[in-house]
């Protein structure tokens, strides 16, 4: 038990770098041969880490040679940190670099009805990069904090001289939507007018706080530009199985903006929503295994929710796009080589602009009635 109490500190390094390791690869706990192997490499490490690293350095007298001994050391690792960095960077797909729509078709896979034999190594963007594959709001601090009620306002596509103005409003499921709009907006010479909440819904249930009142900055701030608005894009639902209909507070302000303001509305359906984090799990356990876990999830209806609610205004106009995030009927993670996703529900930028042409059509077709 002493020899063991001496190799206490290269034990409590090593098992968790090993447990952790495991698990980030594989579900549930260690069976008994992997738990045991796992406590056999500890000691084995810490044993040696204890006889050729801790005891010589606490051995060593202050002086020139331990410090030149303890510079290489240091040294070491950073040259092997940043070697392992280097190749990374080299090997893993870079978004901007190597984007491109024959390739990486993403969306237009299901609309074009290509043949793409999706890759589950090679696709854009990587597990890693999806995390941080936000819309441009994002980056730039646009979207407005649940708690704070002033409205925010950020201007995309062409800001000069344009034709038609977008005005892209709601929470986060409607900023995720951003690429998806940018990706045209200059060959159709539209300005976009971002201005979202998140964490937040957009509808008239709120009774007090900062969502009320920002939900009310935002349609004060309709009315009041009401003349250079050709179009409001916003979603129109919750995508859980649980919300068949849309909750009738975001049916009332959409039909709000229609009716008592007078502004056509492109009413998005909700995507899917799954609950977990698909990039990590796709990461740790794989393609199969996050299939899987999507699909135990239970999906949304079939029935697109809008058909279900009393009343819709005739200036809002629904759409659905939730096909292009199957195939053949049933959820993935990577459409046409793209990752789809950035958490458990929100669609990726790079995702988001391979939808660009798909979202295209129908804008068009509003803004030319």
């Amino acid at each position: 038990m002493m020899k063991a109490g001496g190799l206490a500190f290269g034990l409590y390094l090593w098992h968790w770098v090993f447990l952790s390791f495991y698990q980030y690869h594989n579900e549930g706990t260690p069976t008994l041969p992997i738990g045991l192997g796992i406590i056999i490499l500890s000691f084995t490490l810490s044993w040696l880490m204890t006889r050729f690293i801790e005891t010589p350095i606490r051995s060593m007298d202050i002086g020139i040679k331990p410090l030149g001994i303890l510079t290489v050391a240091l040294a070491a690792n950073l040259i092997i940190a940043f070697a392992l960095y280097t190749s990374y960077e080299a090997t893993s797909l870079n978004t901007e670099e190597n984007f491109n729509f024959e390739e990486y078709p993403g969306a237009l896979a299901i609309k074009e009805k290509l043949r793409v034999a999706t890759s589950r190594e090679n696709y854009l963007p990587s597990a890693a990069e999806a995390k941080t594959d936000l819309a441009d709001s994002y980056v730039d601090e646009a979207n407005q904090s649940k708690m704070r009620s002033e409205l925010i306002t950020r201007e995309y596509g062409v800001l000069e001289g344009y034709d038609h103005t977008l005005v892209l409003t709601g929470s986060s499921h409607a900023a995720h939507w951003l690429g998806a709009l940018q990706q045209f907006a200059e060959e159709e010479n539209i300005r976009i007018i971002n201005m979202t909440q998140l964490g937040s819904r957009f509808s008239a249930s709120h009774q007090e706080g900062p969502q009320k009142e920002w939900n009310d900055n935002v349609l004060e701030f309709l009315k009041s530009n009401k003349e250079e608005i050709d179009l409001v894009v916003a979603t129109t639902d919750i995508g859980l199985a649980d919300f068949p209909k849309p909750p009738e507070g975001m049916v009332e302000q959409l039909n709000r903006i229609g009716d008592d303001i007078g502004l056509p509305v492109m009413a998005i359906r909700d995507n899917q929503r799954f609950g977990f984090n698909i990039p990590e799990h796709l990461e740790q356990y794989g393609y199969e295994s996050t299939k899987k876990k999507m699909l135990s999830v239970e999906a949304i209806s079939e029935t697109a929710p809008w058909e279900l609610v009393d009343y819709k205004s005739p200036n809002v106009h629904p759409v659905d796009y939730t096909e292009y995030f199957k195939v053949e009927g049933e959820y993935e993670p990577i459409i046409g080589n793209v990752l789809i996703y950035y958490d458990g529900g929100h669609i990726n930028n790079t995702y988001a602009t391979t939808m660009g042409p798909i979202i295209k059509e129908d804008v068009m077709e509003l803004l030319n009635q």
